[in-house]
């Protein structure tokens, strides 16, 4: 079988040969360490005899024999090691210092030299292509002089973007679109003649200031990969994270996985082959468009996506990792509970898999904790990373999560300490590619809401500031900021801070929300309501359309509140319980069992009594039918009492007169 000719199957063959290889010559090493030389020599020669193409195994016997003064049989070996990909400088030393002992020292040094590396490698930039007019000419012009050879595999455009191509040097390449992005990104890489690969999408482009990073990273033996840091322009915010770009080029380095393709798996076991590393390259910048807002819903990329991921989990139903993106998906469209159902199907093929997959299954796992954080359920996203930290080990980004679980269920001091460990965990890159040190707002973020939590303000401001000032185009320093002097009584000031994010940012619906809370605490409803109007369909979670409900309920509507989750999708509310409650549905007293619900319903009590005190709101009315109810009800007895509290925290004496009148 020729090497072009490898199809996925192959590949993971030889990976294998290649594992039984490499527990061989570790094996070796064990004995070298244990002093026992001969039997070493002995498993070395014959490892090189199985596998003759393992350059680190034919340098590793050229020092043996070395060692035992067989410098003819040593150079040898050495110069197959240089031949097969072994170009490391301290080769090259080793190689040259036996020369320099033997007679035919210079026929030696010319054959050593001639596998010396170029001082500028070569470069293939891969890429596939279809209908990028807008973005592909300065994708390409940003890596110009740095790449040698462009490849762009164009899976069916109608517009500009060959001629394009064509015009900035590329070699076009066409194939037939399959539905599977793998399939057409491996097209590029049979086309690639470069001793580097490096991959871009036409809506990305190479910082001017990354380019002598980068070319450092070319020259360096040592280095058989690297994850390159990708800055997604996101409209409001800037998310940055490192995924696998760059690697040397081999006919075993091949993409899998039609959607959300995979390339690392096959990168690592050809890097170790050769004895180099797989690096972290944070200074090589690589800016993303293609998510900005205008963008995305031009191309209706996550639609693809999620349609994509739906026929491949029902092609493939034991396909574990195409299952977690489509539920990842899922929860990005605001599908919660459909993506929890799809996450919890997940986990038992999750934990069926090797621990070659943990650089994946960690990612899968930290996404599925934070769906359960997103819907509430923290006692089982608790649970869930706990099983995830014994199947896939230590993660900064499952401490993170437990740490928000723990804090939402009032183990503050339990959550502090979670994120202490977070920020102390290991990082290994040849195990995994993502990390929450790439959001690096996280961890002070939710360190200062503990602190508020434990009543430490004045860390908690420290904390903001010191946000806002790592990332101050940033709104959410500024809306936590905000919510502090909102809960001082400075409703000025919490209005000047949102208004700077807003200037930045201004369809953020994050910082609409709560400068729409500055206005409900001011009794500007019909002005509240407009910011929510404007925030909730920004945001897939529904959090936001679950507080314009709330707005609508305290303005008296509820024809308005139950149209904002219609659309939606909100299932539950403590407003709604409000409502069937004072409607007297008894049943829905079960929905007050639910912790999340249960906060809702006693917030938006405590809030309209509140805001009454200052000027009786329309949606008092809704609470005053409640305690009726509830007065003159045995069914409501616990509730009853519970009200009665919150009616005397706040003095709202006609709810307690009311109360006393229908006991």
């Amino acid at each position: 079988m020729t090497e072009s000719a490898y199809t996925l199957d192959a590949i993971q063959t030889i990976h294998a040969q290649w594992h039984r290889s490499e527990e061989r010559l570790a094996r070796v090493r064990l004995l070298i360490e244990q002093g026992d030389r001969a039997l070493a020599k002995s498993e070395l020669r014959a490892l090189v005899s199985i596998d003759p193409d393992y350059p680190v195994a034919q340098y590793e016997y050229a020092r043996l024999l070395a060692d035992d003064g067989d410098a003819t049989a040593a150079v040898e070996h050495a110069l197959l090691a240089m031949e097969l990909g072994l170009t490391q400088p301290s080769v090259f030393a080793f190689a040259n210092e036996l020369a320099a002992t033997m007679s035919d020292a210079r026929d030696l040094s010319e054959r050593i030299a001639a596998f010396n590396p170029p001082d500028t490698p070569t470069v293939t930039l891969a890429m596939i292509a279809k209908n990028e007019e807008e973005y592909l000419a300065q994708c390409l012009k940003s890596v110009e002089g740095i790449v040698t050879q462009i490849v762009v595999v164009d899976t069916g455009s109608s517009d500009a973007t060959v001629e394009i191509a064509t015009r900035l040097g590329a070699q076009v390449e066409h194939f037939a679109w399959q539905d599977d992005f793998a399939l057409a990104r491996n097209e590029s890489l049979k086309h690639a003649t470069g001793e580097w690969v490096l991959w871009l999408d036409a809506d990305e482009e190479l910082t001017s200031e990354s380019r002598e990073w980068l070319l450092r990273l070319l020259r360096d033996e040592s280095v058989g990969g690297a994850h390159l840091r990708i800055d997604n322009l996101m409209g409001h915010k800037t998310v940055p994270f490192l995924t696998t770009r760059l690697w040397r080029n081999h006919a075993t380095v091949r993409f899998k996985q039609p959607i959300h393709e995979q390339v690392f798996w096959a990168i690592a076991p050809y890097a170790r082959r050769t004895g180099r590393q797989i690096v972290e390259a944070r200074d090589v910048v690589i800016k993303h468009y293609g998510y900005q807002p205008s963008v995305a819903s031009k191309r209706g990329k996550d639609k693809r996506n999620l349609d994509l991921l739906r026929k491949l989990v029902q092609r493939e139903p034991d396909n574990a990792y195409a299952l977690f993106h489509y539920a990842g998906s899922l929860r990005e469209q605001g599908e919660r509970d459909e993506a929890l159902r799809q996450f919890r199907k997940w986990e038992p093929m999750a934990m069926r898999q090797h621990e070659a997959q943990n650089h994946w299954l960690r990612v899968g796992f930290a996404n599925y904790a934070g769906a359960l954080n997103d819907g509430g359920q923290f006692s089982d996203a608790i649970s869930l990373v706990d099983r995830a930290l014994e199947k896939s080990g230590e993660t900064a980004s499952l401490r993170f999560q437990k740490a928000y679980a723990l804090h939402r269920v009032g183990q503050h001091e339990d959550a502090l300490a979670e994120l202490h460990r977070a920020e102390n965990v290991p990082r290994d890159v040849n195990a995994s590619v993502e990390s929450i040190e790439f959001q690096p707002l996280l961890v002070p973020m939710l360190t200062a809401e503990i602190y508020l939590a434990l009543d430490r303000q004045d860390d908690a401001k420290a904390l903001f500031e010191e946000a806002l000032r790592l990332a101050p185009n940033d709104p959410r320093p500024r809306c936590s900021l905000a919510r502090l002097h909102i809960s001082a009584g400075d409703l000025d000031r919490a209005s000047d801070e949102l208004e700077k994010a807003l200037s930045e940012h201004p369809e953020e619906p994050q910082t609409l929300a709560t400068l729409a809370q500055v206005e409900l605490f001011r009794l500007n409803l019909d002005r509240a309501i407009d910011l929510l109007t404007k925030a909730a369909p920004l945001d897939p979670q529904g959090e936001v359309a679950r507080m314009l409900g709330e707005a609508h309920l305290l303005n008296g509507d509820r024809e308005g509140a139950f149209e904002a989750w219609r659309a939606a999708s909100v299932s539950k509310t403590g407003a709604k319980t409000l409502l069937e409650l004072s409607d007297g549905n008894a049943n829905a007293l079960r929905d007050l069992d639910e912790t999340k619900t249960r906060d809702e319903f006693w917030s938006l009590v405590a809030r309209t009594l509140t805001l009454s005190a200052k000027r009786p709101l329309p949606g008092i009315r809704f609470v005053e039918a409640l305690t009726d109810r509830v007065g003159s009800d045995t069914r409501y007895q616990a509730l009853r009492a519970d009200l009665m509290r919150v009616f005397l925290q706040r003095r709202y004496r006609e709810g307690i007169q009311r109360l006393r009148g229908g006991m």
